[in-house]
């Protein structure tokens, strides 16, 4: 029964990837802009001209397709780095839940804790480099948790290190 699971948690994990990168998206565009929070407003909007994006306009990836790249209101070009983060997510989820998650360790919760702490640091990693590349500086936000964190879930779960 388990090995008929494991696609199935495989794919769950990349389309989380996708969704995870489209959160990613609004840090990389908000956390260097001081006057944005990540949580307010509480929803994505067209940079250009400020239009609410409705939840059907904002699936990850297929929207960016459908919509060809284009804002369903003022008709502004959406930057092709949106789809490339939500893909290049995806593509992380879907590698390190077969790294972690394959041959059945799916229903073991020391190694689900690996795979979220592993999903969670390359999340960090990938908003703080796209930050860095663009405006070049690290976000406060982002690398004093990493920072905190980073040591006490090397402690906590050795496994980690591999």
């Amino acid at each position: 029964m388990v090995e008929r699971l494991e696609p199935i948690v495989l794919v769950w994990t990349a389309l989380c990837g996708a969704c995870v990168g489209s959160f990613l998206n609004v840090a990389v565009y908000r956390l260097p802009r001081r006057c944005l929070s990540v949580l307010r407003p509480a929803r994505s909007f067209c940079p250009r001209c400020h239009h609410a994006i409705r939840w059907y306009e904002n699936v990850p990836l297929l929207s960016w397709l459908a919509l060809r790249g284009r804002c369903s209101a003022c008709g502004g070009k959406i930057h092709w780095r949106y789809p490339l983060v939500e893909a290049t997510t995806l593509i992380l989820f879907a590698w390190l839940g077969v790294r972690d998650l394959s041959g059945g360790r799916f229903v073991d919760p020391a190694a689900c804790a690996l795979f979220v702490l592993h999903a969670a640091f390359a999340s960090a990693l990938l908003v703080s480099s796209l930050i860095d590349f663009e405006f070049r500086i690290l976000p406060d936000a982002i690398d004093v948790p990493g920072l905190l964190l980073a040591p006490l879930a090397a402690l906590l779960l050795p496994d980690l290190l591999d």
